[in-house]
Parts: structure tokens; sequence; C-alpha cells
């Protein structure tokens, strides 16, 4: 927004939640914009601006807003649509579709923008460079599954992972049997079969939606091994939630020993 109270408490959020490399840079800018006075730009205008950058995630992250907004005009829609980046053009097509149709109680298909953004809120992916992340976000499919719909079944074959947009996911053993053990229950944000990406072989456990369904993205694991190869940081970051994840149930099942 343009009030300058309400702009100082969002700065002081995101301020506390960034990386420290980009928390000092936002304090950089914001001194630059303190000492730039009565000559601050609106809302709107800095991001117009930013549709010129030479980054084009930065671009298409301005497109994005902007459209939200409603804040497209005629001239900026024009060049926009010329860009010289697929992704900027993308982000624009997909927002106006939306905008324009606006169906009645059906949750719109996610932009590749948008899928970028899920991906980025996964601690795993947090570091991960734009051009590996739109990658992902390209081979990943987006899935809705009803209450108590399986979406994998533990000794099927598959080498998917899944990051959990809404709702809850069970995770089961020797599901819909009566030695069913429940193992744990993931929720927005999470990933889940992560395991079969590095051996794609028969499925560990079922897992089973929650009471108010799920909405899902579906990452190919083909795609998440080539960033992988890239990008070991991220590889070692779904090899240390694993290794929690295993601590976890350990101890999940010591405790179970002793109570028994």
């Amino acid at each position: 927004g343009d009030d300058d109270a309400d702009r100082e408490k969002a700065f002081a959020a995101l301020h506390a939640r960034a990386t420290p490399a980009v928390a000092e840079r936002m304090a950089a800018i914001q001194q630059e914009v303190a000492r730039a006075g009565n000559g601050t730009l609106s809302l709107v205008d800095g991001l117009t601006e930013y549709t010129a950058a030479p980054d084009p995630y930065v671009r298409a992250a301005a497109t994005y807003v902007l459209a939200e907004r409603g804040a497209l005009g005629l001239d900026l829609l024009r060049r926009l649509a010329e860009d010289n980046h697929e992704l900027v053009r993308e982000t624009l097509e997909g927002l106006t579709a939306r905008l324009a149709t606006k169906p009645e109680g059906v949750t719109p298909r996610l932009t590749r923008l948008e899928k970028m953004i899920a991906l980025r809120s996964v601690p795993i992916f947090a570091s991960i460079e734009p051009e590996s992340l739109a990658e992902l976000a390209r081979f990943s499919t987006e899935e809705t599954y009803a209450p108590g719909q399986i979406v994998v079944r533990e000794g099927e074959q598959g080498e998917d992972a899944f990051i959990i947009m809404s709702g809850k996911i069970s995770v089961v053993l020797k599901a819909g049997t009566p030695e069913e053990i429940f193992l744990s229950e993931r929720s927005t944000g999470d990933i889940l079969g992560e395991m079969a990406v590095f051996d794609p072989g028969p499925r560990s456990a079922t897992m089973r939606v929650g009471a108010n369904g799920v909405r899902v993205l579906r990452l190919s694991g083909a795609a998440l091994r080539e960033v992988l190869r890239a990008d070991p940081g991220t590889a070692s970051g779904i090899i240390r939630t694993l290794v929690r994840r295993l601590r976890a149930r350990l101890g999940q099942i010591e405790a179970e020993q002793e109570a028994g």
C-alpha cells in the first residue's frame, strides 16, 4: 500500500524473516529511499519501473503484482506481451486470462511464477537459483485430491515428490488393514515422497488425504534429480530432511516399545 506506517510494519516483518544477506540489502534500499525524501515513487509507479528491470524474474514478479492490483495500462500490456523472456509473457497471459474469466467457486490454476513462489516457500528450496526453480516449476503439475483419497500407495512404483499447497495428508503403513500403522500427518508447505527421487522404486508408505481434501504440487522426479545434480546444496537439504524424519520415526518406535 501507499501508507507510510503500513509500509514500515511490512518492512519490519519481512526484514525479520529474511536471510542475513537479503536483510542487509533490504536495509540498504530502505536507507536509499529515506534519503530520496519526497521523491519516493508510489507503489504502482515503482512496480511499473521494475517491469523494465534487467532481471526477467523481477519483471515477472512486478507484472504479477500489477495485474493483481488491476494496474496494467494498455501501453504496459503491449510492452510486456512482447517481453523477450517467456516467464514474463506466461505470467501476463495467465493472470490476464484469470482476471477476465473469474470463474465462481473454482480455484484458478497456478501460473509458473506462482509455482516458483510455492517451491521457494519449502525450506529445502529456499536458496535454489531462480533458473533452477523455474525449471522445477515447468515440470510440476498441480493436483487436487478428495478427502480419504490415496495419493500414493505403499509398494507402488514412483519417483515424484509432492508439496502440499493446502490441506493435510496422513502417512501410514499397511493402509486399510487391521495392522495399519500411523506414521505422521503432514500439512501445508511440507514435502512428501522425496525419498523416491533419490531411489526410484516401490513407495515405502501410503499417503492418504485428510478430511478437507488436499491440493498438491507434484514435482517430476527426473527434473528434480537434474536440479540436485546442478545444486548440491539442495540435495544436502533433502538429505537432512530425510535424516530428521528417520530419527523422529526411530524415536516413535522406541516410545511405542517402552509403552508396550
